[in-house]
C-alpha cells in the first residue's frame, strides 16, 4: 500500500465528534482568552485614540439602534458564511474531486442550528488539519493582528468575534494533535466531528 493510497480494509475506523453545547461554552472561554490577549496590547497601544470617542449614544433613536443590531447581525451571517466557504476551498484543493466532494449547510435545531461544510472524500490528517484551522487564520488571527498595528477597533472586534466562531475548528484540531501522520480522516456529515482511519500494523 502507497503511502497515498487508501484501502478501507486496511484501516481501523473509530467515530470522533465534539459537543456542541461544550463547543459553545468553550467559546466563551476563547472569547475570554482572545480578548485579554489582543485586547491588552491593542489597549497599551492606541488607547489615546479613542479615549474621547462615545460608545454609547443616550440620544439615539429605536429605529437607528435597530438598523445598528440589524447591519451587525448581516455582518457576522455573512462572516459566518465566509468561515465555511474557506473551510469548503480548503477541502477541496486536497479533494480528488475539488467542490463536488464539498458539502455546505446548518445543522438542525438540536445542534443549535450550527453551520457547517462537509468533504465527502477520505483527507489524509494533515490535509483535514490545514482546512480546519484556515478560518481561524484567515478571519481570525490576522485580522486581528492587523487591528492591533493600524488602531482600527471595528477590526479588533471581528477578529475577536471569528477566532470565537472558530472555536469548534480549535477543539477539533486539538482532539487531532494525538494522531499520528499516516492516519486519514473522513469528516461527519451530520456531527461536528470525524471518523479518524488508522492503519492496521501488519
Amino acid at each position: 500500500m502507497g503511502k497515498d493510497s487508501f484501502n478501507e480494509n486496511d484501516f481501523t475506523k473509530e467515530k470522533v465528534t465534539i459537543n456542541i453545547i461544550w463547543a459553545n461554552i468553550f467559546g466563551l472561554v476563547v472569547l475570554i482568552i482572545v480578548a485579554i490577549l489582543f485586547g491588552i496590547p491593542f489597549y497599551l497601544l492606541w488607547h489615546e485614540k479613542y479615549v474621547n470617542v462615545e460608545i454609547y449614544n443616550p440620544v439615539m433613536n429605536l429605529f437607528d439602534r435597530i438598523k445598528i443590531i440589524g447591519l451587525y447581525l448581516l455582518i457576522f451571517i455573512l462572516l459566518t458564511i465566509m468561515h465555511e466557504l474557506i473551510h469548503g476551498i480548503s477541502f477541496a484543493m486536497f479533494s480528488q474531486n475539488k467542490f463536488r466532494s464539498i458539502k455546505i449547510g446548518i445543522l438542525p435545531a438540536q445542534k443549535l442550528f450550527t453551520p457547517y461544510c462537509h468533504c465527502m472524500e477520505k483527507l489524509k490528517i494533515k490535509h483535514y488539519r490545514i482546512a480546519a484551522v484556515m478560518p481561524l487564520i484567515i478571519l481570525g488571527i490576522i485580522p486581528t493582528i492587523i487591528s492591533i498595528c493600524i488602531g482600527n477597533i471595528t477590526l479588533l472586534f471581528w477578529g475577536i468575534i471569528l477566532i470565537v466562531v472558530a472555536g469548534g475548528d480549535i477543539l477539533i484540531i486539538y482532539k487531532t494533535l494525538k494522531e499520528k501522520e499516516d492516519v486519514w480522516v473522513f469528516d461527519h456529515p451530520s456531527e461536528a466531528g470525524y471518523f479518524i482511519y488508522r492503519p492496521i500494523n501488519k
